[in-house]
């Protein structure tokens, strides 16, 4: 496969992102609004399910090792994050003040909503990050291909806990409704 595409929504539109693009689809209508970007690029493609923030901005993450902000309305970029060193698999969980970006470098990045690190040095973990992390508000929770489930501290990054698990965990970890973490 050359993606495997991801989508999420608000009340006027679906977001795409896979392949070499990421569109906007008018829910009423299933016309394209926008795609980004403007020419494809085949060799970077967009692998990780888009986030909406509470601001209104759409964040994707891409091959070509970039964390993209764009406007929801028109597809226009707000910002670019690119201090990471390998593709972006999983897609960010975003809070109500920052998004937690888990990248194949082994690093877990905070951001704020204008693509500034909010901790002084990223997470390191001990293997590439290919899930979506999950938070309970006071941590977030990854796994890694390396065999570790992390918790780290929301808001300084720290490690709180690490448990090895028998294989890889390629999949982005859920917290039950009893805050019991699942991973596979």
């Amino acid at each position: 496969a050359s993606s495997w595409p991801g989508v999420t929504a608000d009340a006027n539109y679906a977001y795409i992102a896979g392949g070499p693009y990421v569109y906007a689809v008018n829910l009423q209508t299933g016309v394209e609004v926008w795609r980004f970007p403007a020419k494809a690029a085949t060799s970077t493609p967009y692998y990780a399910t888009p986030a909406l923030t509470p601001d209104g901005q759409l964040i994707v993450g891409s091959f070509d090792h970039k964390l993209y902000s764009l406007n929801t309305q028109s597809g226009a970029q707000n910002w670019v994050f690119d201090q990471a060193k390998d593709r972006w698999i999983g897609g960010v969980l975003v809070t109500s003040d920052t998004i937690y970006a888990a990248n194949a470098d082994y690093k877990l990045y905070a951001l704020s909503f204008t693509g500034t690190l909010k901790w002084v040095t990223p997470f390191q973990a001990d293997q590439a990050i290919w899930g979506s992390p999950v938070s309970d508000g006071t941590n977030v929770y990854f796994g890694t291909l390396g065999r570790h489930v992390y918790a780290v501290n929301a808001q300084t990054g720290r490690q709180t806990w690490v448990q090895t698990v028998d294989g890889a965990i390629l999949g982005s970890p859920v917290l039950g409704l009893d805050n019991t973490l699942y991973v596979g």
